[in-house]
């Protein structure tokens, strides 16, 4: 419709919509000609993708940021989940449990991976060596660059991800994981990450859903069956589904565990007369 007719669109009640499909749906073709696609309306964007190039003055590179935001203590064990178009607004419901913060899980190692091209896989270790260090818009930067040459690379959406919500851009923390989960739908790390995002961005019900949505593709994970358990407990006031999860997670973990000696001390409240 905009290539027929440009403007088209702008000048309906669809405007809005359609400027965020696309940059949902299209986001790594922005990212591969090098345009900044936030804030754009939708006759930009269509023209963008019609023109294939952008000016200098939109281009990707330009990340601007404060310093990492992060919230305060979160539960241990932190999650993640699939794309949910018109979520509704932000909440953030504290979990009271002792473990890991996000930013923790965030600066966690990340593992490495075998890529085709001696190039990419160069500049994603130095992506990645940047994010340790903590240079998360350097990170960003060399991850985008993997993507202009790869943009189905699963593990430079990831890294993107990452930076993007050290530097407190949740919104585009969200919409990278997401592309980093269409390329590698099972891959267990990248389904972590976005789970810790989604406990930011959806609402409580929908989180509890999109856990449940996890635990079926992964069954035998205790990290999530713990936040399930403690989701339940906390959250939802159900203790009893709580203590049915607090003993899977004993029965699959190794008898010395933390997360097993955590499941019997959360038990142990329930049953104690």
């Amino acid at each position: 419709l905009e290539k027929s007719n440009p403007g088209a669109l702008e000048n309906s009640p669809y405007a809005q919509a359609a400027a965020d499909l696309l940059r949902k749906r299209r986001l790594a073709d922005f990212i591969a000609r090098g345009a900044d696609a936030r804030g754009k309306k939708v006759t930009e964007l269509a023209s963008a993708l019609f023109a294939g190039v952008v000016s200098s003055s939109s281009r990707v590179s330009n990340v601007v940021s404060s310093g990492p935001k992060l919230p305060p203590d979160r539960p241990s064990f932190d999650l993640i989940q699939q794309d949910e178009p018109d979520k509704p607004e932000q909440t953030m419901e504290e979990q009271k449990t002792s473990g890991f913060s996000l930013a923790e899980a965030f600066a966690a190692p990340l593992e490495n991976i075998d890529t085709p091209q001696g190039a990419t896989e160069s500049k994603l270790d130095q992506g990645r060596n940047e994010f340790l260090n903590g240079n998360h818009t350097s990170a960003l930067l060399l991850a985008r660059d993997v993507l202009k040459e790869d943009s189905t690379n699963a593990e430079a959406w990831k890294l993107c991800s990452q930076s993007h919500y050290q530097l407190g851009e949740i919104d585009e923390a969200e919409m990278t994981i997401l592309e980093a989960i269409r390329h590698q739908p099972v891959n267990f790390e990248i389904r972590m990450d976005y789970l810790r995002i989604a406990r930011e961005t959806l609402p409580g019900k929908r989180y509890l859903i999109e856990l449940e949505k996890v635990r079926d593709i992964f069954p035998e994970s205790t990290e999530i069956l713990w936040e399930l358990a403690r989701r339940y407990e906390i959250v939802e006031k159900m203790p009893v589904t709580a203590a049915v999860l607090y003993r899977k997670i004993i029965e699959l973990s190794p008898p010395q565990s933390a997360i097993a000696q955590q499941a019997e001390m959360e038990l142990s409240k329930f049953e104690s007369p």
